[in-house]
């Protein structure tokens, strides 16, 4: 009988100064989803989010997206994304996440952040 291996998650340490969220406002609606289907009606949801290239975007050919739970949350900050590509390659990074949301529909205020692994 063969075996099969699982292949093992790749893992990347990452700079904090490397790893800002940018768009967290444009993808409000995905954020209120998540935090309503994950948060038990809390405001923050710690989680897990996964890093990927995002080969399909026209505005940065670095473009290095953020999703939970395969809903998109952003993307790694422009200014950081060349880095990050570089490091992540063709891989699916998992990295620690929490997000916050201030609760206002109209002028809500909502972060992802992204904790390097260390």
């Amino acid at each position: 009988m063969l075996g099969f291996r699982t292949p093992k998650p790749h893992r990347v340490v990452l700079e904090s100064e490397h790893i800002g969220v940018s768009g967290e406002r444009h993808h409000a609606e995905a954020l209120r989803q998540l935090l309503t289907s994950y948060a038990g009606g809390r405001l923050e949801y710690k989680c897990v989010a996964t890093l990927r290239h995002d080969r399909l975007n026209e505005s940065d050919p670095n473009a290095v997206e953020v999703s939970v739970h395969n809903i998109r949350v952003g993307y790694i900050s422009r200014k950081s994304s060349e880095v990050v590509l570089a490091r992540i390659g063709d891989h699916e990074v998992q990295i620690k996440c929490s997000i916050h949301w201030n609760g206002e529909l109209i002028n809500g205020i909502y972060h992802v952040k992204l904790f390097p692994l260390f």
